[in-house]
């Protein structure tokens, strides 16, 4: 499995494996999100940089710390917006598509 995968994007950082039960989370150029995930308890500063700062925590503890660094939601589509999308795709990409050029002898 890849390891983008398993990592969950979020407004104030990212969170991401560790090893076994416990998650990581990296907090670049946020100093108040770094002081209050080390408030709350849950986190232990793993690498201190000087703008970013790698925290780890437990897998229980994950709602706490996403309440903290909020992970984006993902878009869902109901099947006729994909639908719909599909369709506007396959139009535009026929608009934009340019015919191949061949190469002209010597006028």
């Amino acid at each position: 499995m890849k390891i983008f995968k398993l990592m969950v994007d979020c407004q104030r950082g990212i969170i991401h494996p560790h090893g076994g039960n416990v998650l990581a989370v990296e907090v670049d150029s946020r100093p108040i999100t770094a002081r209050r995930l080390l408030e709350s308890g849950v986190c232990t500063l793993c690498q201190d940089g000087i703008c970013e700062k790698t925290l780890t925590f437990d897998v229980a503890d994950f709602d706490i710390v996403a309440a903290i660094v909020k992970p984006k939601r993902r878009r869902q589509l109901t099947e006729e917006q994909k639908k719909a999308a599909i369709e506007n795709l396959k139009q535009n990409w026929m608009k934009r598509r340019r015919p191949a050029q061949v190469p002209r002898g010597d006028l």
